[in-house]
């Protein structure tokens, strides 16, 4: 299970964040709820579990830089 406070670099938004998931099987559906903003967030595990590839959208409030995205996290 995945939850808990999450902290964003680079910008002012979610000052004040929680973050809750969804899953099914490798695929994940996160969401970042903040006091007036929300990102949904998919994100896909690789097969090796090494790799999660993530594509996020701004749903609920302003944040030009977080309006949409897509990127990847790797294991270290």
């Amino acid at each position: 299970m995945l939850s808990g406070t999450v902290t964003f670099s680079n910008t002012q938004c979610f000052p004040k964040a929680v973050i809750t998931r969804r899953a099914r099987g490798r695929v994940a559906f996160p969401d970042v709820v903040g006091d007036t903003q929300r990102l949904e967030i998919i994100a896909e595990l690789s097969e090796d579990l090494s790799t999660m590839f993530i594509n996020s959208v701004l749903v609920a409030g302003t944040c030009p830089e977080l309006s949409f995205s897509s990127g990847r996290l790797v294991r270290q």
